[in-house]
């Protein structure tokens, strides 16, 4: 009976957290983007002492396994996934109108097909610190995505098989080059193994 109680309460603390803090994050993460490592080291912070909270860890656990675990992304793989699901939906005309034609294609751009002509053109940037806005950042981390990810899938099966690349990557022992898994092997899954 004692077990059923603690697990009913911890997924009923991985749901408040859910609710109250990965719901502001979700909702925030595109404009959290532009912040400097500095600026989001707070929230991070929050976040890993939620973590920690609903596994009833102590505060020098490390945060990575817990994460991958409770299936909860840390704040910059969640920031990632949602400015690859923007650009993703941008590609394929999910946005309003008022998003058209804000980034272009290498074959766009030029009078000629390229070889790297389906993905996006990456403007030279003058300042460091706009290299994390999202006019900049969302394009070169869609680029470093495999072709084979990018354009078979539906949106739903993106968004899942993402996250669970992500998590993958979270667990103890991984190695990015080094992972046999049949989650690595499979081309779908090889993306954000170099994220900058």
């Amino acid at each position: 009976m004692k077990i059923y109680i603690i697990l009913l309460l911890l997924k009923q603390t991985l749901v408040l957290q859910l609710l109250l803090l990965l719901s502001h994050l979700n909702y925030s993460s595109i404009v959290l983007s532009c912040c400097t490592k500095a600026a989001l080291n707070p929230l991070l912070v929050i976040q890993k002492k939620a973590i920690r909270i609903i596994n009833k860890k102590n505060y020098r656990h490390p945060s990575a396994a817990l994460f991958a675990d409770s299936e909860i992304l840390p704040l910059k793989n969640l920031i990632d996934v949602n400015l690859l699901r923007f650009i993703y939906d941008y590609k394929n005309d999910n946005l309003p109108t008022s998003f058209a034609d804000n980034w272009e294609l290498n074959n766009q751009r030029e009078g000629y097909n390229l070889r790297n002509g389906n993905e996006f053109y990456l403007p030279r940037i003058r300042f460091n610190y706009l290299e994390n806005h999202p006019l900049f950042a969302m394009p070169r981390i869609w680029n470093n995505l495999k072709v084979d990810f990018k354009f078979t899938m539906s949106r739903n099966t993106f968004k899942f098989s993402l996250k669970q690349y992500i998590l993958h990557t979270l667990e103890n022992g991984f190695i990015p080059n080094n992972c046999y898994c049949s989650l690595c092997e499979s081309l779908i899954y090889q993306l954000m193994l170099n994220p900058n």
